[in-house]
């Protein structure tokens, strides 16, 4: 395998997720290059468009407006209304907040009690829930995470009473994606697999694989915005605690399918929860689109495992016999305009005991000159929620800003 002449950048950006893309938008005046293994940049924000209509089977939640790059215009936003619900036996109950969902669906069983309960004991022991509550819960609680909830904090366990809003751009999410990449333009290289970073003192050598040759660059900083695995792998010298910190965090699994309907089959709502359904929730989202619909079906966490590796027809399948469930009639597969789906092996980090109680800055900083970003390295203690758009956004402006302040002191000028 060939090998070719060194390049000299000022700060190597490893990782074109929101993170990375974010953090070379802030360091735009610096001479930089973003490395992506992939062959388009974007990480978990993919949105797709048919017959017209565009849709997301990555991020599905709107970006926050604050997000996007001074002078781009925000697309418009298609606000969602309608009442949130559970499904069980053929029907669904609907209410304006979970516990008007469980109220209604608990008028022949006991669980709302137990519910109530647990939720005025900090939501700690999940043990005391009985297995219907604690699928009740869970299903809830996998609209936005795809993890158990018993594998997470207690104070992440109150998601499961949220309610969300589910508005989302005319373009979708790709707009926020868009526009960083052209923050960045031809300093973004697709298909480049990094092998190894290497902080040397003076300088850090990066070496990557870009169509069978082996290269590498050097630099005064790098940020390294990859999957907590991956960035394991690839740094030496890191410090032990951020080692470890790498090496915890595990990530929930998710896959999902995407049905486009006529609109006057559908009822108007925001979302379901499907305890005993193979779904853990259905979304309905409006599109610009005359009479047409879409529904999301999502399958987290252990749910997500027997449909992996589920092509279209499998998927079809399994989502019109979530959709008969709900009580809105009988569907049939040719009344669908078009079905998309995906699967993800690492839809988002589990906030678990183990990885984020114990975070803290030092855990993210792999060495004096390698800086970690990515939505797992993002925690407020007031906020304990390392993940996400705004996440990933304030990970790359966080780390951009140490970058600056490193190449500020007259040390990192020489490399």
């Amino acid at each position: 395998m060939e090998k070719s002449q060194d390049e000299y950048k000022e700060v190597v950006i490893v990782g074109a997720g929101l993170a990375g893309l974010y953090a070379a938008y802030a360091l735009k005046d610096r001479d930089i290059i973003v490395l992506e293994r992939e062959y388009n940049a974007g990480g978990r924000v993919l949105t797709r468009e048919k017959m017209g209509v565009n849709y997301e089977i990555g991020a599905i939640f709107a970006f926050e407006p604050t997000c996007l790059p001074t002078g781009i215009t925000l697309p418009s936003l298609i606000e969602e209304s309608g009442l949130i619900g559970v499904c069980s036996e053929g029907r669904t109950w609907f209410g304006k907040s979970v516990v008007d969902c469980l109220e209604e669906y608990d008028s022949r069983n006991n669980e709302i009690e137990e519910i109530i309960a647990f939720v005025n004991g900090g939501a700690c022991d999940v043990s005391n829930l009985s297995p219907q509550s604690y699928k009740l819960l869970n299903s809830f609680f996998q609209l936005v995470h795809p993890g158990e909830i018993d594998e997470y904090i207690p104070q992440r366990r109150f998601d499961a009473f949220q309610v969300f809003e589910m508005g989302h751009y005319e373009t979708g999410n790709v707009a926020l994606v868009t526009s960083l990449i052209e923050s960045v333009s031809s300093r973004l290289r697709c298909g480049v697999q990094v092998l190894n970073i290497r902080d040397q003192g003076h300088n850090v050598v990066v070496t990557v694989k870009e169509r069978d040759q082996i290269k590498q660059l050097s630099a005064k900083a790098v940020i390294c915005s990859i999957p907590p695995h991956d960035a394991s792998s690839v740094i030496t010298h890191a410090g032990n605690s951020c080692r470890l910190f790498l090496d915890g965090i595990r990530y929930g699994s998710g896959s999902l399918s995407v049905l486009a309907l006529p609109e006057k089959l559908i009822p108007e709502f925001s979302y379901i929860a499907t305890p005993y359904l193979a779904t853990s929730t259905v979304v309905r989202q409006k599109t610009t689109v005359d009479g047409l619909v879409l529904l999301y079906f999502y399958y987290m966490g252990a749910k997500s495992l027997p449909v992996r590796k589920f092509q279209a027809k499998e998927m079809i399948k399994m989502a019109l016999k979530t959709l008969n469930a709900l009580g809105f009639g009988t569907f049939r597969e040719e009344q669908i305009k078009f079905i998309d789906h995906y699967h993800w092996d690492m839809m988002s980090p589990i906030i678990s005991e183990e990885s984020y109680c114990a975070w803290s800055e030092e855990k993210i900083r792999p060495s004096q000159r390698v800086f970690l970003a990515g939505d797992y390295t993002h925690v407020d203690n007031q906020h304990l929620m390392p993940y996400g758009m705004s996440a990933a956004i304030n990970s790359g402006k966080n780390a951009a800003q140490q970058v600056k302040e490193l190449l500020s002191k007259k040390s990192s000028l020489k490399i």
